[in-house]
């Protein structure tokens, strides 16, 4: 399992894309393990193939309208099963 960090700083009110290559027709998908009080998280998933099950990209979408540093914890697994993530990513965010 791979543990990178990633750290970025934004502008409060705007949004930063963390992309994140998925492919959730295997039933895995980046799920948020923590996030801090004060941020706004969506999630998109976006394909260039038109093929059914093919691999992409999944969007996590996170804003804050407060100053402030925050960390991000997403694991890549099968939401349903008690295993041990196949990744783990982490993302320090500095809202300014």
């Amino acid at each position: 399992m791979s543990d990178e960090a990633q750290t970025v700083e934004v502008k409060v009110g705007e949004t930063f894309e963390w992309k994140l290559e998925a492919n959730p027709s295997t039933g895995y998908s980046w799920v948020v393990k923590t996030i801090e009080e004060g941020l706004t998280l969506s999630s998109e998933f976006h394909t260039d193939s038109d093929l059914c099950g093919a691999p992409g990209v999944q969007t996590l979408k996170i804003s804050s309208s407060i100053p402030g540093e925050f960390r991000i914890t997403a694991e890549y697994l099968r939401p349903w099963e008690h295993c041990e993530a196949l990744e783990s990513r982490r993302l320090f965010i500095t809202f300014v």
